[in-house]
């Protein structure tokens, strides 16, 4: 079995499988005081004891050491995989002149989607921030864009005034009568507005491709056909796991 862990800013996703097929499990806010304990609690209601530990992580070190570190207590012998992203791989061609330096999150979506589809993709990633990769019909990555996320462009509102609330997450794209509302409309109008502007000014037309946390709010005020994929990382994760034989 492997068991495969997508550490995000905010969240740890895991899932597992013994072939093909995933088997999500709750994602964690490794912020959290209890995350540990949520943690051990979860592996220890696997089903068997994992062969290989495939790891995607662009967030903090330190929590890195603790999931590294609490594995080999469970499982000493343990195999543990952290890919980096590479020039080539998979038939996905890196567009960053150090390929290395591109996010491990945004490769293994590149690798997943390639896999799926021979066809132009745009893969936009929804989590703490917003991340949007171009994949030409060849495989050949066309670069991207970052800006934050949703929760972040809230959270900088709020650090960054004296009056503006943190706010939750809102359906909310109109004109607004309250300041909560108006902040929600906002930022859901300024990553919609950002995804539409680079899509319609591609050269080509594209499948699009949503991930991540936020992925199933903003598909829902994109005015195209899209397809969401909540464990895009994951399937790139287990894809490069299978062509290293691991």
């Amino acid at each position: 079995m492997k068991l495969l862990l997508d550490l995000g800013n905010t969240r740890l996703k895991s899932a597992y499988t013994d072939d093909h097929t995933l088997i999500p499990l709750t994602p964690l806010q490794h912020q959290h005081a209890d995350f540990l304990v949520a943690l051990q609690l979860q592996w220890q209601a696997l089903p068997c004891s994992p062969t290989l530990l495939a790891i995607s992580c662009v967030g903090r070190v330190s929590v890195l050491h603790q999931l590294l570190n609490l594995a080999r207590q469970y499982w000493p012998s343990i195999n543990i995989f952290i890919p980096k992203a590479q020039a080539v791989c998979l038939g996905v061609r890196n567009a960053y002149h150090e390929p290395e330096k591109l996010g491990i999150d945004r490769w293994l979506a590149l690798l997943a989607a390639r896999q799926m589809y021979q066809e132009p993709v745009a893969i936009i990633d929804c989590g703490t921030a917003i991340t949007l990769d171009f994949l030409a019909s060849d495989g050949l990555h066309l670069g991207g864009m970052i800006c934050p996320g949703l929760t972040l462009m809230k959270r900088s509102l709020a650090v960054g005034t004296e009056q503006l609330p943190q706010v939750a997450h809102q359906q909310f794209t109109s004109l607004a009568n309250s300041t909560e509302t108006a902040i929600n409309s906002g930022v859901l109008n300024a990553a919609a507005g950002l995804i539409e502007r680079v899509i319609h000014s591609h050269t080509s037309p594209c499948k699009l491709i949503f991930s991540g946390g936020d992925a199933e709010l903003l598909a829902a005020e994109i005015n195209l056909p899209s397809i969401i994929y909540p464990e895009l990382v994951m399937l790139g994760l287990l894809a490069l796991s299978q062509q290293n034989d691991l």
